[in-house]
């Protein structure tokens, strides 16, 4: 599983639930840097003692495959520097390592983490925290291109995405003038 968030958790023990022999979690953050329910790894960890290996600050950096099924996954830890704008990650020369899996789960991406290579595109602009500046809630420092759900929002559920969309569909109808 990779992701350590409530999704990884999820996945984690259904994975168990569903009859796994051992499943690995790997988290890209330091341990204990989004605990929203803490003590809940713990708790599972007693109650399917040796069932479950946590590792956090690694990056999965490949899958490997073969006969059209994946085999492993090739990962590295990771160290994370102070800077104005934020922790800067980098990779540990050296720490590379691979897994072997019959299955891969991704359960990442609750954060509001914009793709860099997408932003740099657009052209959009960053506010201090690193998420796509947003002015009107919905509107981008870009014209012409708006925001919706998580990456407007922050973090939330389902229906806060849902909501998020409807709303800056009201927003692209007034600003092309069809929702006069």
């Amino acid at each position: 599983v990779i992701g350590g968030g409530l999704s990884g958790e999820d996945c984690v023990e259904a994975a168990l639930l569903q009859g796994a022999k051992h499943v690995h979690q790997f988290e890209i953050l330091p341990r204990g840097a989004k605990q929203t329910h803490p003590g809940l790894a713990e708790e599972l960890d007693e109650n399917l003692a040796g069932k479950i290996t946590r590792r956090w600050s690694l990056a999965a950096k490949q899958f490997t495959s073969g006969d059209s099924k994946v085999t492993g996954v090739s990962a590295c830890e990771v160290t994370y520097t102070p800077s104005a704008s934020g922790p800067v990650r980098e990779d540990k020369p050296g720490s590379e390592f691979a897994v072997q899996a019959d299955l891969v789960v991704l359960a990442m991406g609750f954060d509001n983490i914009p793709d860099e290579a997408l932003v740099s595109q657009l052209g959009l602009s960053l506010d201090a925290a690193g998420r796509v500046e947003l002015f009107d809630k919905f509107c981008t420092s870009v014209e012409n291109i708006f925001a919706a759900g998580d990456l407007a929002c922050g973090a939330s559920y389902i229906a806060t995405a849902i909501d998020s969309g409807r709303q800056v569909a009201r927003k692209i109808d007034q600003y092309l003038g069809i929702g006069k």
